[in-house]
Order: C-alpha cells, then structure tokens, then sequence
C-alpha cells in the first residue's frame, strides 16, 4: 500500500464523487489517498476499525470467514463505495475482508472524526443513510437472482462481470485465473458439481475455454446475451 496526502490528487477524486463539501476543514485536512496493488488487503475481517474509506478506484472483492472457518464470497467492489459504514452505525470491528482484485484507490478519514462528524453533519448522515439503503436493495436483488434466475444464466452474469473493465469489453480475448470454485459456487448459490457441469456445457458452446485453473473468454458479446444483462453481483 502506498499512502500519500496529495491534496490535488484528493480533491480530483471528492470532486468527482461530489463530495468536494461534505467535511469540515479539519477532518478533510485528515484525508489519506491510499493505494492498493492487486491481492493487498484494504482491511481485514476482525480487526479493530480505524478508518473510514471512499473507494474511489479499482475493483475488489468482500468475503466473510465464518465461524467454521469457509469463506463466503460476498460482494465485488468498484467505484464509488463507502467502506465502513455500517461499522460506523453498530461500532463494531470489520464485519468483512475487502481484498483488491485489480489496483485500487481509496480515500480514508479516521474513524473517530467521522463520529464527531455525524453528531452535527445532516448533509453526511444522508449519504451514509442512502448508502445503507441502496446496499440493502442491492443484496435483496443478489438473493431474488439466485432463487428465481438459473444456474447458466447467474454464471453468465459474473463471468461478465469478471470481465468487464469500465463499462465497455476489451477488445482483445481475456483470461483469467479462476476464483476457487466452492467459493464460486457458494456466492452462485449452487452446489460445486452444478458449476462445474455449466462451466463445461459453457466450454462446448464455445463461450470460454477452460485448461486448470485457466479460464479464456471466446465471446463475450453471446456471454452477455446469455446473461440477459444482470448484472447484478457488484455494487
């Protein structure tokens, strides 16, 4: 992680997301721009909260270990995020792992001015407020997706969201490293061996190919049809 308080540099990024106005002086005399090579930690679940984050840049991942020790895959991360949030409401340590997946770029305050903030900050309390909902609301659509659309069309989905970089596909042919598959299965709320049977009829269709932990996308433009544009496993 590299840390610096270029302020040029951090006023681009609360400009960009509009909230160039939403502190006081002194707790946006605070603001740390952080960065992150893909596989660094932006925090780990358990561990005391200190900072409070706006995810400005990047992709990444959040996943929970529970308490018999597997990991849920939870959510995937691109900008614009609020890390921290929900920590900030219930006072808690970090409820989940945020991992980077790609480089990525956050702003961070102290915790602490944060709280002192919300004490007198309608404008901040707002946007937490909002954050929470459209969090929800979006873990709602994750949970009807899961029980009401099936298996090929939920794997075409993240496979398209895996490869999505901005809003538009590379132009060239992607591979990537496959997440592990039970993890992949869980978040898909299918069993492994269901995976494992759609990714291979994916592989006759000639939608990927697949050699060990290997996966090319052949085309992604019938990926996407296939995935009837939900996309709805990131926020």
């Amino acid at each position: 992680m590299n840390i610096s308080q270029d302020k040029a540099e951090i006023n681009k990024y609360l400009t960009q997301y509009r909230w160039d106005k939403m502190f006081t002086q002194e707790t946006a005399d605070s603001i740390q721009l952080c960065r992150y090579e893909a596989g660094e930690y932006i925090f780990r679940g358990g561990e005391r909260r200190k900072w409070f984050f706006l995810y400005v840049e990047g992709r990444s991942k959040v996943y929970r270990v529970m308490e018999n020790g597997e990991i849920m895959l939870v959510r995937f991360y691109r900008p614009f995020q609020l890390l921290g949030d929900l920590e900030l409401f219930l006072e808690s340590h970090n409820i989940s792992s945020v991992k980077a997946i790609s480089k990525v770029c956050c702003l961070r305050l102290p915790v602490e001015l944060v709280k002192e903030e919300m004490k007198h900050n309608i404008p901040l309390l707002n946007h937490l407020a909002r954050g929470l909902a459209e969090k929800l609301a979006s873990f709602n659509t994750t949970a009807a997706v899961n029980q009401h659309y099936t298996m090929d069309i939920r794997l075409a989905a993240y496979l398209s969201m895996i490869y999505l970089e901005g809003d538009e596909y590379k132009e060239s042919r992607e591979e990537m490293e496959t997440e592990n598959l039970s993890e992949m299965a869980d978040f898909l709320g299918c069993s492994y061996r269901h995976l494992t049977r759609t990714l291979e009829s994916f592989k006759k269709d000639g939608l990927i190919e697949k050699k060990g932990r290997k996966i090319r996308i052949l085309d992604p433009a019938a990926l996407k049809k296939r995935s009837r544009d939900i996309l709805l496993y990131e926020d």
